[in-house]
């Protein structure tokens, strides 16, 4: 019966992946939804742990694995109104996927409590980078400026004028060029819904000035 859930698990969540890639390869989903969708994504990779669990016959790890999925979906229900959160989960499993491998490979306790048996490597293949192919250089920035948040942005080039030219025209806050690091004398913020106004750096001192205007009256 286990072994079935988990290859139910197996195909759903394929089935899952496999329409959040074309969910945002063909912009099927509002980008609302789309965060809806990782963040019920989170807590259906999140139940894996509870299968093995059954299947393996481990049965000290329930309350831990249960509690874990309680928290993964917390976090995901969380995750769907607040993207910082659902960032914080994906860490999060990753960190928890790689403790399993640690567990089952390398025999790292976890604490006082026990983890379920897991296969092989299943916590490395659990990793998933998402790519959107674009036609031209006018595409990827419209890709990148179709959401509704704007934060920060990344772009790599051989080109450092080129790469200037498409950082002038994402629609970021910050834009780091060929890896850069944060500066903490630049500006710190973002546009649309990622807030307005700015931290650090010489702009950010308006924020705590007081501007007054003295305006004459002139002379016809």
């Amino acid at each position: 019966m286990a072994l079935s859930v988990i290859f139910a698990l197996y195909i759903s969540i394929g089935i899952l992946s496999a329409a959040g890639s074309i969910a945002i390869a063909k912009k099927v989903f509002s980008p609302k939804a789309e965060q809806i969708f990782f963040g019920l994504f989170l807590v259906a990779i999140a139940g894996f742990y509870l299968a093995f669990t059954a299947h393996f016959g481990t049965k000290g790890a329930w309350r831990l694995e249960g509690g874990a999925l309680a928290v993964f979906a917390v976090l995901g229900t969380l995750g769907s109104r607040v993207p910082g959160v659902l960032v914080l989960g994906y860490v999060l499993h990753g960190l928890w996927d790689l403790l399993h491998e640690l567990h089952a490979h390398a025999g790292v306790a976890f604490g006082t409590g026990t983890g379920t048996e897991i296969p092989l490597a299943y916590g490395a293949f659990c990793a998933v980078l998402c790519m959107i192919g674009y036609e031209d250089v006018d595409d990827a920035v419209r890709i990148a400026n179709d959401t509704i948040y704007g934060l920060a942005a990344y772009v790599q080039s051989a080109s450092e004028e080129r790469a200037n030219d498409v950082a002038a025209r994402l629609e970021a806050g910050m834009v780091f060029i060929n890896g850069a690091a944060e500066d903490p004398q630049a500006p710190f913020g973002g546009y649309k819904m990622s807030g307005n106004g700015r931290e650090w750096g010489e702009v950010a001192f308006s924020e705590f000035l007081e501007t007054k205007a003295v305006i004459h009256k002139h002379s016809a």
